[in-house]
């Protein structure tokens, strides 16, 4: 059976100043912050500010580099959600965050308010999915519409689209920013943007103690899929070849195949080590669970349109008052022009 996944059309990825609309991944971005900034880091008072000075500074270069006409951000509500409740160890080797974090929290809300950044949030539900759904369905609704993710969490590279990207902070510490489109994310992971819930699936996911399939790893995953090109595939791949018995969702896979796939899908099988087909078969309902935990909800229940995320006017005397409080004072010539400033701006030179 030729891999459909091998021969697919893939588009080119945008250059930054392409994208028409940020998504930003908010704690994401201020706990990469948290841990890149030096605890020294602090407000004339004495606030601990290194997360949201960070997070200030990652948002600001988004502003002057892209220019976007829309954005909007999307933050956790807190626990417990719908993955908690389907696995009660989900995210349980998770530390609790350190309290000079927690204290910055509130302080981020206040500069994305004073800039006039929307926020949304759901109780039940994760920034991903918040960010997963809200792409969608500016996807679906704009296809000329280019949309960019800024997280530094590879869980949304499943997101990634014709017109879903990925960005997040370079590490050289010159404040650039790369960009993720199917191409980057392949080179990454090895698999493709569709596979990536299966890969996660199959080899899990330590930071989200998503235990996927005990003895397989990425190296292991990525061939797996590549091969088979789903995971409802191998393991009905398997029930054709003997090794397991048939479920509902294997059985469905199964009648969706011509008989010369099938007989392909089995000898691939023939062909896995035993030890590999030991852990697929001894794992088998843990990698179902996985999959579920590990795909982003995209039909979050969210009353949002485009126009809510439009970037409008703010008061940027309020927002250097605010700069001045916490000790942004490198931050505030990076602040963008406000109404005035661009109206001089047209009578000088329009």
């Amino acid at each position: 059976m030729k891999d459909k996944n091998m021969s697919r059309a893939i588009k080119d990825t945008p250059k930054l100043e392409d994208l028409d609309i940020i998504i930003l991944d908010a704690y994401s971005l201020l706990f990469r912050a948290y841990h890149s900034f030096p605890l020294s880091l602090t407000s004339p008072s004495g606030q601990i500010t290194n997360a949201v000075y960070g997070f200030t500074r990652m948002l600001l270069r988004v502003l002057e580099l892209i220019k976007p006409e829309y954005l909007v951000t999307a933050t956790d509500m807190g626990e417990p959600t719908f993955r908690h409740e389907a696995y009660d160890l989900y995210k349980a080797n998770r530390e609790e965050a350190d309290i000079e974090l927690k204290l910055q929290f509130p302080i981020m809300h206040e500069i994305l308010q004073v800039l006039g950044i929307p926020t949304i949030g759901i109780e039940g539900f994760e920034a991903d999915d918040v960010i997963g759904t809200i792409s969608e369905k500016l996807a679906r609704e704009n296809p000329d519409l280019q949309v960019g993710i800024f997280t530094s969490d590879k869980d949304t590279y499943q997101l990634i689209h014709d017109n879903i990207f990925v960005m997040s902070p370079e590490r050289n510490g010159n404040g650039d920013l790369k960009i993720v489109g199917q191409t980057e994310a392949f080179e990454k992971l090895q698999v493709h943007t569709d596979q990536v819930i299966d890969y996660k699936a199959l080899c899990g996911d330590q930071s989200d103690n998503i235990p996927g399939v005990r003895g397989i790893g990425p190296k292991t995953a990525s061939a797996l899929l590549l091969k088979f090109g789903t995971l409802v595939n191998l393991y009905a791949a398997m029930c054709l070849a003997g090794e397991i018995e048939c479920s509902d969702r294997e059985e469905s896979a199964v009648a969706t195949l011509s008989a010369k796939e099938q007989a392909e899908l089995k000898d691939w099988v023939e062909e896995l080590r035993p030890a590999v087909k030991n852990k697929l078969i001894a794992n088998r309902d843990l990698a179902w669970l996985s999959q579920d935990l590990a795909r982003i909800d995209t039909q979050v229940p969210i009353n949002f349109t485009l126009e809510k995320a439009r970037l409008c006017e703010y008061d940027k005397h309020q927002a250097l008052q605010l700069f001045t409080t916490y000790g942004f004072e490198s931050l505030k010539r990076k602040l963008p022009p406000d109404e005035f400033e661009n109206q001089v701006q047209t009578s000088l030179f329009g």
